[in-house]
């Protein structure tokens, strides 16, 4: 088939699609020989301690409008229309709690990582000039 929808590289005449760039790693080439990464611990526990603070603020947030914020039947009335509002409304909450509930464990964990992460380089640092200590000169 020969002139038709395609060019003949097989790319289409009517929806010539160009593929993006390869992409560029961000990984900065002074590290490929290993002697330039370093580990800041302090900021790893400050990144830790920060999420823990989120976690925090996420649970008064979550704890006040539980206390103060859900509409019930008690509230709109007990007849059909403000009782349907007040069922979806629960349900609604209830399927919001679980993902709030989720998402609070799952930052908690991810905070406690990054500080044992931070208490791994440290002892792994303390090893390692108390190794180097040993060797003589």
């Amino acid at each position: 088939m020969s002139g038709g929808q395609y060019h003949p590289d097989g790319r289409g005449k009517a929806n010539d699609f160009q593929s993006p760039p390869a992409i560029q790693s961000a990984w900065p080439t002074s590290f490929a020989d290993g002697g330039g990464l370093s580990v800041n611990r302090d900021t790893l526990r400050q990144v830790s301690n920060a999420m823990k603070q989120d976690i925090a603020e996420i649970q008064a947030v979550w704890s006040d409008l539980q206390q103060n914020g859900l509409v019930t039947e008690a509230d709109l009335g007990e007849w059909d229309a403000p009782s349907g509002l007040a069922d979806a409304a629960g349900n609604a909450f209830a399927g919001i709690t679980n993902f709030v509930d989720d998402l609070i464990q799952a930052h908690h964990a991810v905070s406690d990582r990054i500080n044992t992460s931070a208490n791994v380089y440290a002892d792994a640092e303390t090893n390692n000039i108390a190794l180097s200590h040993g060797v003589p000169i």
